[in-house]
């Protein structure tokens, strides 16, 4: 699939991410910084950059590559597998734990979207305690 094509992470998405580190260069982010505080999306910027390390701006990537971004650094094995008419999605845990998001979505993108925000809301805490 061209990555053109795949969703981008939304904004709370974004800005939760930057909050744990995202660091990759990409070529979309969000900006908040006009007066109305709107989010704006500016896709496909000539410059491929890690847009986090500008006040108010936050990166953009693809959901798929923010999902490998979680799986490469915090070495967390993942994936969003399909079931019959709907999708399942699980992170394995070293100690073996798993954490589940079951639900009915339309397309694996809908199912990673809904995978990333149980990822982001499960690592964030433990980045915290690290902190």
């Amino acid at each position: 699939m061209n990555e053109k094509a795949l969703p981008l992470v939304s904004f709370e998405q974004a800005k939760r991410l930057k909050e744990l580190g995202f660091d990759w260069e990409v070529r979309n982010f969000y900006t908040n910084y006009l007066p109305d505080r709107s989010r704006n999306v500016n896709k496909d910027s000539v410059m491929k950059m890690n847009y986090n390390n500008v006040d108010n701006h936050y990166s953009a990537p693809t959901v798929a590559l923010a999902l490998q971004y979680v799986e490469q650094i915090y070495k967390i094995p993942l994936g969003v597998l399909p079931l019959a008419n709907e999708f399942y999605a699980a992170i394995y845990f070293i100690d073996g734990g798993i954490i589940e998001v079951k639900g009915k979505f339309e397309t694996k993108q809908q199912a990673e979207s809904a995978f990333l925000d149980e990822l982001i809301t499960v690592i964030s805490p433990q980045i915290e305690k690290e902190k």
